[in-house]
Formats: C-alpha cells, sequence, structure tokens
C-alpha cells in the first residue's frame, strides 16, 4: 500500500506495420487496481504465458512495486531507519518494523501515510528502472509493473500503457476473505483506496473487467496490451 521520479524514457521507434514487437523493443504497461481485484494472479499469468509471449515477440518481465517496498521496509537499511524515526512506536527493540501496528496507523492518518509512502516512492522508481534496464537487455517485449499508487507516485508517467483491473467490492471481500484476510482488514484497506479508481481513470487507464474467472481476466488483459503496445493503437500514447 506505501508506494518521485517523473522520469520520462525515450519511447523506441516501432515499425506499426507488424502485429509484434521486435525483440530489441520493450513496452512498459502499468498493472493496477484496488485491494483483491486478481492484479497479481493476472501478471503472473501473463508473465509464464509462453503463447502470450511469442504473439508479442519477445518475453515477459514482471517487477512487483508493491512487493519491492515490502521488502525494503523489511531489511535494515535507511529506509527501515528513517520509518522508524517518522513513526517510533512501529519501531521493535531489534530495529524491525511492527507492519500491522505501521498499517494500523497509515491506514487512519491520511497524513501519516502520505509521508510514508514520499519515503519510498525514489526506492520503487529506482527497481523500475533497474528492472528496465535488466529486460532491455535480455531482449524482453514487455515489462509488467504491477501496484497500487502508480500514479500519483509518479511512477507511471513513465509507461507505455496503464492497466485498471476492476472488480464489484463483494466479489473483492469474497476472495479476501478467501486467502484468509478478515472483513474488516478488507474494508479498512479498501476504503484507504477509495479515490483509486477515480485517479487511475484520469491517468487514461484501461479498464480491465476482473469479476468473471481468472482466464477471462487474463485474456482482456492480454488483448489490451496488444492492442496498446503492439498493434499502433494510440489510446494510452495520447496521455503522454
Amino acid at each position: 500500500f506505501f508506494f518521485s521520479s517523473r522520469r520520462r524514457h525515450t519511447r523506441c521507434s516501432r515499425d506499426w506495420s507488424s502485429d509484434v514487437c521486435s525483440s530489441d523493443l520493450l513496452c512498459v504497461v502499468g498493472v493496477s487496481g484496488p485491494v483483491a481485484v486478481g492484479k497479481s494472479l493476472v501478471t503472473s499469468r501473463l508473465c509464464g504465458d509462453a503463447a502470450f509471449a511469442l504473439a508479442i515477440g519477445g518475453p515477459v518481465v514482471l517487477i512487483d512495486a508493491d512487493a519491492i517496498l515490502r521488502e525494503a521496509r523489511r531489511k535494515p537499511g535507511p529506509l527501515r531507519d528513517a520509518i522508524g524515526a517518522l513513526y517510533p512506536p512501529a519501531r521493535l527493540h531489534d530495529g524491525s518494523l511492527d507492519a500491522h501496528l505501521l498499517a494500523d496507523a497509515a491506514f487512519a492518518d491520511p497524513a501519516l501515510l502520505a509521508r510514508l509512502e514520499a519515503l519510498q516512492w525514489p526506492i520503487a522508481s529506482a527497481a523500475i528502472a533497474a528492472a528496465r534496464t535488466a529486460a532491455k537487455k535480455d531482449g524482453a517485449a514487455l515489462l509488467l509493473v504491477e501496484g497500487i499508487a502508480l500514479v500519483r507516485s509518479g511512477l507511471a508517467a513513465a509507461f507505455d500503457a496503464l492497466l485498471r483491473l476492476d472488480a464489484p467490492r463483494e466479489i473483492r471481500a469474497a476472495r479476501f476473505a478467501a486467502r484468509g484476510g478478515t472483513r474488516s482488514d478488507f474494508d479498512r484497506r479498501d476504503a484507504a483506496q477509495a479515490g483509486l479508481a477515480t485517479e487511475l481513470r484520469d491517468a487514461g487507464a484501461i479498464e480491465i473487467d476482473a469479476s468473471g474467472s481468472p482466464e477471462l481476466s487474463v485474456a482482456a488483459a492480454a488483448e489490451a496490451i496488444r492492442r496498446v503496445c503492439f498493434s499502433g493503437d494510440d489510446h494510452l500514447r495520447t496521455r503522454r
């Protein structure tokens, strides 16, 4: 939930007469959406879909920005120290952070959440830049960046496209419960993301209906990516 560099990258020159992207070109696509909408399921399946990789002309690479930040908060280092100094009650005797206490405090205090996020955007930005460099070197065709706060962090400014997965609240609540979460925790997280849909729409994100089966969600996301990045559709490029 925590998440700034707004540095833009140079768009590759593509031959739009082809339906696939050649292996020396890389499209960067953000995948966002509210809690329990299925972001990780969709991105992981796209990453492992050999037929999709063949259709777009190269491998798919995934970076989970939220997971990167969770790990950065867990490990000893400047970020953990800065968070502990900002909110001392979350710092444990060994220097680690009480993740649950920190989350409770952040969700209850928007100002604290904003200050915590501001500490972390540069880390996410650097990780995405490194993943982009590695993906290009390896000849990948697509880099997927999964995360919640991709827009307000400024990270999405450097993407070629942005997808917004969405599903009705009760469907997402049921999915959250199925993976062991409580209803109160879901309600708290969902409330903290109240403006996310508007934020993503205003950024020009393509909506993906994630209310049905995983197969339908993955197929819809794959088609949107293929259309925008690999067939010359300018729908999202008007944002840039």
